[in-house]
């Protein structure tokens, strides 16, 4: 469904992304682990058309993307919830949500998406008039997500959904990305970096280190190689 290959990424005139290759299955709930500054965020932001690439190609269901501009990946169905949530502050909970939907023109079908992320996030609900900046951090997060929801997706590309976020949110907040890919069929990258979290969530993962990959495999083996569990789960 997404496809990367060769990709690279400069700032400036430092090289992030370092000729990267990955790809993420339909169905699939892919993880990429690193450290700060492995270049995470930025393989995002490409993805999403914020960055723009300097050689190699992104495919979107094999469609060429990576030349594209942000809103029409966007309308592709590619659904980004960045890092640090990034809500509107002095808006609504409502009125957040219905900004995921901007783009949409099946006005109709909209309260239907704003009943189901209240199923899935009640608190949501309960706050509907509550300005987003006022909300708690996992308040916002779970805000961030329901406006991607409300975009519906193909592909949702998630970029630390735990940062900052108490340990119940957190859980729970995994809970709703399994049940998104479980029960609703969403294809989903994760980059986050709690390993722990990650490889328990994920089918197949992808362990960038400086702008390259350096592991890659099925979730469950990587969580037994000596070397992730050194460096990124804390074992000894």
């Amino acid at each position: 469904m997404l496809n990367i290959q060769d990709l690279c990424v400069n700032y400036e005139k430092n090289q992030v992304i370092k000729g990267i290759s990955m790809e993420v299955k339909e169905g699939e709930i892919v993880t990429l682990i690193g450290a700060n500054g492995a270049g995470k965020t930025t393989l995002l932001r490409t993805i999403s058309g914020i960055k723009s690439s300097s050689s190699g190609s992104i495919e979107f269901m094999g469609n060429p993307i990576h030349k594209m501009p942000s809103h029409k990946i966007v309308d592709l169905g590619i659904g980004h919830i960045p890092e640090g949530r990034r809500v509107f502050p002095e808006m609504t909970v409502k009125e957040n949500l219905e900004m995921g939907a901007y783009r949409r023109k099946d006005s109709k079908e909209m309260k239907k998406e704003l009943d189901h992320i209240f199923e899935l996030f009640p608190r949501l609900k309960e706050r509907i008039s509550q300005r987003a900046g006022t909300l708690s951090g996992g308040e916002q997060q779970m805000l961030a997500i329901g406006r991607a929801i409300m975009l519906r997706p193909k592909v949702y590309l998630f970029d630390e959904p735990s940062l900052g976020i108490a340990p119940l949110v957190i859980a729970e907040i995994a809970q709703m990305i399994k049940r998104l890919n479980e029960e609703e069929g969403a294809t989903i990258l994760l980059v986050e970096q709690n390993a722990n979290l990650a490889l328990k969530l994920s089918h197949r993962a992808y362990i960038l280190e400086t702008g390259k990959i350096s592991l890659e495999g099925p979730s469950e083996e990587l969580a037994n190689d000596d070397r992730v569990q050194k460096i990124y789960l804390g074992y000894e």
